[in-house]
């Protein structure tokens, strides 16, 4: 039995097996009010785009063209990985692993979310960053495309769609 946790990855899983069944991933909104501590963003011209999860080959590439793109911007990656010493540009920051209330403060002070996965389920950490009221630009993709619908977001599916964005 295959349990999905997005209705478009219980699609894509339905083509390999019948035996699948899908439940939404959702974020407890009274959980994540106690972690929130009202961050605030510093008002300047660099933009603080933040992402979270582990450094992955593709996801590390994307994420540095797409910084090396917008050199003026502040990138910060939170969480860490094999990949951490391919993420070299001068505007890119790797908090390492933080705790839950950290990261979500490093969200708090950012002004978007960036979300460069090749494959997602449902993600929560975009769940999260929605609810803190972030701008999130997200790769087109399972798991994002049934969280992102244009009005909410962005969905990007090459590196020039992430950089207008």
């Amino acid at each position: 039995m295959k349990i999905a946790c997005s209705k478009s990855e219980y699609d894509a899983s339905r083509e390999l097996t019948s035996k699948t069944e899908y439940v939404n991933n959702g974020i407890n909104m009274k959980k994540m009010d106690k972690l929130l501590t009202n961050g605030s963003v510093v008002k300047s011209k660099k933009l603080r785009i933040v992402t979270l999860g582990r450094t992955a080959d593709k996801k590390t590439k994307v994420f540095t063209k797409i910084a090396t793109a917008l050199p003026n911007d502040k990138f910060v990656w939170i969480d860490d990985g094999n990949m951490r010493d391919s993420l070299t540009d001068n505007n890119i920051t790797i908090t390492g692993w933080l705790d839950r209330k950290l990261a979500i403060k490093e969200m708090e002070n950012s002004d978007g979310f960036l979300l460069t996965s090749h494959y997602e389920g449902r993600p929560m950490s975009l769940l999260e960053t929605m609810y803190i009221e972030k701008v999130c630009v997200v790769s087109s993709v399972i798991g994002n495309r049934d969280v992102i619908n244009g009005r909410n977001g962005f969905l990007c599916k090459n590196i020039d769609e992430y950089i207008v964005a």
